[in-house]
């Protein structure tokens, strides 16, 4: 008479340690991946909320100023120049905003982006004429670009783009 024992095999000990590493395996992978997700997100919210901040000050900044003024900064004169736009104190309770290459108040702005790898900000300006004429324009379109290094290594960016017209006070 053959007589059972209680008690498993090693095979099946050993199939039931697959089983659970596998999942274990799977889990792990999905955890990690919905973290990257998190973050990426969480990048990407910071830079769309930096660029939303430097297209307002920018267009406050169009509105201090009369047209002329404000389209023939020397800044706007080349659109290839990247520049932001910061708050300057004029007087203990009064702020304006100035646009400037300068990268120590540039870097102001990324400070907003503490988290993020590698950020940058810059504003671009296509001045365009509706009448055709290469030295009076009336409208010009800001491209405002915040871009960063994702945790891949690849570059990303956000970009808002506002249209800034002589009509606009």
């Amino acid at each position: 008479m053959k007589r059972k024992l209680a008690g498993d095999t090693l095979i099946e000990v050993m199939f039931a340690f697959a089983v659970l590493a596998t999942i274990a395996s799977v889990s792990f992978s999905g955890a990690l991946s919905a973290y990257k997700a998190s973050v990426s997100a969480q990048w990407r919210t910071e830079a769309s909320f930096v660029a939303q901040y430097e297209s307002d000050a920018l267009l406050t900044y169009r509105k201090s100023l009369d047209w002329d003024t404000f389209i023939n900064n020397s800044l706007f004169s080349n659109s290839s120049t990247n520049f932001c736009v910061v708050s300057v104190a004029a007087a203990p309770s009064l702020n304006y905003w100035q646009p400037t290459t300068d990268p120590n108040l540039c870097n102001g702005i990324k400070k907003l982006l503490a988290n993020v790898n590698k950020p940058d900000v810059s504003i671009n300006i296509n001045k365009q004429s509706t009448t055709g004429s290469a030295t009076t324009f009336d409208k010009a379109l800001a491209t405002i670009t915040v871009s960063w290094v994702n945790k891949n290594g690849q570059n990303e960016s956000v970009k808002d783009i506002i249209l800034l017209t002589k009509e606009q006070q």
